[in-house]
């Protein structure tokens, strides 16, 4: 069915490509065998004599569909994007003193605040901030070195976010709060090298939240991290070292966590099962009519975008704009890519078309 009114986007998840061996018109209704496991697809292209059209046969979680036709001309685009790069990278920060001031950045009888500002943690905007504040004395005695001082941080850190809900003395549901020792190596509080680590540098790093499909989706936390001030020969200064060409006191490191992009793929099919029969999401639970859905959250998705308009005739010459989202999850080290570019390469080679495959 052809939609003219309003944009949509059609959502298919695939897990098996079925070369249609020509026959590039099979109705899914008359011929099913084509797509016969649930998440199976195949490309079809139609020659009206004028333009081609690209379409595609699937089966559905209960049933065959067929998607729309796309008339080539009305084709703005179809991209494949890498699941690698489609995930989430956790921030991470450095934070380490600025050696400028005081001996290697220390000035004892003062007291160095470091900040963790969250937005927006309430609401949607960057007036709803939720900060925390971490505090160490330099006494010259604890507190005596660069490394002493980043262990003390780094437990002022714990201490400050202790209260948190799920919290414990060491950890949070939030973030990650580590010492920097000899190249890239890091510890905890806790960790059986802490004692012994020379510290060059306290690491800030948030961590996944949580997700419930279609009702709570917050894997990434927007935070900045704020230096306070010390008094150095009567004047204030920012205790922390000042990251190189940005207007930042800490340095964006490589995160140690990568979250893959199957839970938002989840979230999106979530939304567009919705409106294919599951609008109100079980409510009336038992009375309601359950919808299957196929995204296995755990899994990576490689994603085929393919952007069109359905255009009429006369009058109703406006160009109706479509989206159909394609998510193939992610093969065997070394295939990672096989379905989607098998997929790729059909269309290519039935629609003359030169769509970039993955590698």
């Amino acid at each position: 069915m052809n939609y003219s009114c309003f944009q949509n986007r059609d959502l298919y998840v695939v897990k098996a490509f079925k070369d249609n061996v020509g026959d590039a018109t099979a109705d899914p209704v008359v011929a099913p065998e084509h797509v016969a496991a649930v998440g199976d697809i195949e490309v079809g292209v139609l020659d009206n004599g004028i333009d081609k059209e690209l379409f595609f046969i699937y089966q559905g979680a209960d049933t065959p569909l067929k998607s729309d036709y796309i008339p080539l001309k009305n084709l703005t685009y179809i991209k494949a994007f890498k699941s690698s790069d489609l995930a989430t990278k956790m921030k991470k920060v450095k934070v380490t003193l600025n050696t400028s001031i005081g001996t290697s950045g220390l000035i004892n009888g003062q007291s160095y605040t470091l900040k963790i500002e969250v937005r927006p943690a309430f609401g949607i905007g960057t007036e709803h901030a939720y900060a925390k504040t971490a505090s160490v004395y330099v006494d010259g005695a604890d507190v005596s070195s660069a490394s002493s001082f980043y262990k003390a941080m780094v437990q002022a850190l714990n201490k400050s976010f202790a209260k948190e809900y799920g919290a414990t003395a060491t950890s949070n549901p939030y973030f990650r709060f580590a010492i920097l020792y000899s190249t890239s190596s890091e510890s905890e509080e806790g960790d059986s090298n802490w004692s012994g680590a020379t510290a060059a540098g306290i690491i800030i790093e948030e961590k996944e939240q949580q997700w419930i499909t279609g009702l709570g989706s917050n894997p990434h936390i927007d935070f900045e991290v704020f230096p306070g001030e010390v008094l150095n020969n009567g004047v204030q200064v920012v205790w922390a070292a000042k990251a190189s060409g940005v207007d930042k006191y800490y340095t964006e490191m490589t995160p140690s966590t990568t979250v893959g992009n199957g839970k938002n793929i989840a979230d999106l099919e979530w939304f567009c099962t919705g409106e294919r029969g599951d609008q109100y999401k079980m409510m009336g639970w038992p009375n309601y009519i359950p919808t299957t859905y196929l995204v296995d959250k755990t899994k990576t998705y490689d994603v085929l975008e393919i952007h069109f308009a359905f255009t009429d005739d006369g009058l109703h010459n406006y160009r109706s704009e479509k989206d159909i989202t394609i998510v193939v999850p992610n093969g065997t080290a070394g295939h990672e890519h096989d379905v989607i570019n098998a997929l790729i390469g059909d269309i290519n080679s039935k629609a003359d078309l030169s769509v970039a495959t993955l590698s």
